[in-house]
């Protein structure tokens, strides 16, 4: 097994590419190493290893076909390495592992009576602490303390890894499948995992329980679609193949296929994703590298509807759409990772509407003959991307009914479900998701139901 070294940003260090692959086996000279992967090799020695991975240099950076091959293996390379070093404070490549703790951080001697007697005791201040993937390095989770924890590439590898070591800016922290320490001693963290109190605050461990319920493997699914899909990508056509690992491992205990990050299992309830505005705006991503039913599709991260998100086994999902045929075309050997092409077609019942645009400045789509006070707020539209820049108002958009979602084994209104969908640009006949539409209102369900037809629809 070989341990692994990650850092995030980018550097000018050596890499291997067609050009110096020959030279590279023969001898790879020291000073040409990023500081960060000289620390590395110094851990690797001291702790008696024999071998290191590091992806810059055993992936061919200009060989797509290479690239396609090693970056579909990056489940088994991280799975089965010893331990993952991880340069956690680092920006970049040049960060390095190993650093001095700031003076405020370290020990200081203290002296306690007790008794007559004197007691030498050594303390320090408890440190921030962070492992928890965030887009914003400065949030309360992510702080800038831990730049790593903003990169879409490392977030796979460290859930993927049975132990990762940190290297932070004033301690190490150890995380496993078990447990997570530091040399702080921070209590809560520890004593919180004994009690489950904060396992979501704990990724990797939450990942490992989450893999021996089967239960819980589709809303621990979206948990990781929801913290990848705000992490950096530094190649926007990375977005499926970052994630490719994590897919890989999931599959084995998911039934059915994978499709550009859904799940055939679980599909209609997957199709049930809403974007997130952030810093990316709300945008499709370009060029092309999913299909528009996919979350991967767009620049801002997705989440999914509250009812699955935080109560999913007290929600029951009712599918009224079924699946007629679903496509997924990679662009190498990899159906985990790169796509070339993909489309969905689905059966259902479908009704024709428009949109007027965005009501008082904000992002809460109206459509039009419903823009009247019956039906304020009794409805709402999730858009994919920013309709009312892209399109004038009065665009025909048609509403596909997916399922309805209701508090299992009671009786109370129920919140019903529809993608929200355009005429293709790209094939004629066909359809591109722009949204996601609910309610809960029983007259407006009732309306939409009355001027609905049943249709098969693709959707690119």
């Amino acid at each position: 097994m070989s341990p692994s070294a990650t850092a995030g940003g980018n550097s000018c260090a050596i890499t291997t590419t067609l050009e110096t692959l020959g030279k590279n086996k023969e001898l790879i000279v020291w000073e040409s190493l990023a500081k960060t992967f000289q620390d590395a090799v110094v851990i690797v020695r001291r702790l008696g290893l024999r071998y290191l991975w590091i992806d810059s240099l055993c992936i061919i950076q200009d060989d797509p076909a290479d690239w396609s091959k090693e970056s579909g293996e990056m489940a088994n390379v991280y799975q089965d390495a010893y331990l993952t070093i991880a340069a956690t404070k680092s920006p970049n490549d040049d960060g390095g592992c190993f650093s001095t703790a700031s003076s405020s951080h370290l020990s200081r001697q203290l002296t306690a009576s007790e008794r007559n007697s004197l007691l030498q005791v050594y303390a320090r201040r408890r440190l921030p602490h962070s492992v928890y993937w965030s887009e914003n390095p400065s949030s309360s989770y992510g702080s800038d303390r831990f730049p790593l924890f903003t990169r879409a590439w490392c977030y796979q590898e460290s859930l993927l890894s049975a132990r990762v070591l940190h290297f932070a800016a004033d301690e190490l922290m150890w995380d496993c499948r078990e447990k997570f320490d530091c040399e702080c001693g921070y209590p809560e963290f520890n004593k919180a995992i004994s009690e489950l109190d904060i396992l979501p605050m704990l990724p990797k461990i939450s990942h490992a329980r989450a893999l021996e319920d089967p239960l819980r493997l589709p809303q621990r699914w979206w948990k990781i679609v929801e913290e990848y899909s705000a992490l950096d990508l530094s190649c926007a056509k990375d977005k499926l193949p970052g994630l490719s690992g994590l897919a890989k491992q999931m599959q084995r205990f998911l039934n059915g296929r994978y499709l550009a990050g859904l799940w055939e299992s679980n599909l209609f309830a997957d199709l049930l994703w809403i974007a997130v505005p952030n810093r990316r705006g709300y945008e499709r991503c370009l060029p092309w590298r999913a299909p528009t039913w996919s979350w991967a599709s767009i620049t801002s991260p997705a989440t999914w509807t509250w009812e699955l998100r935080h109560n999913a086994s007290m929600h029951q999902l009712t599918v009224l759409a079924s699946l007629v045929e679903a496509k997924c075309y990679p662009a190498g050997s990899d159906i985990t990772g790169e796509l070339s092409s993909g489309h969905l077609t689905l059966s259902g019942r479908l009704f024709t509407t428009q949109f007027s645009g965005p009501k008082r400045g904000s992002f809460n789509y109206i459509l039009d003959e419903f823009d009247h006070s019956d039906y304020l707020g009794k409805y709402k539209l999730f858009s994919d991307i920013l309709l009312h820049e892209n399109q004038q108002p009065g665009l025909e958009l048609h509403c596909l009914e997916i399922g309805r979602i209701q508090k299992a084994g009671k009786i109370v209104r129920e919140n019903k479900y529809y993608l929200v969908l355009e005429k293709s640009k790209i094939e004629r006949g066909a359809y591109e998701r722009v949204g996601l539409l609910s309610t809960c209102d029983e007259p407006l369900i009732a309306e939409w139901q009355a001027r609905s037809r049943v249709a098969v629809v693709k959707i690119m």
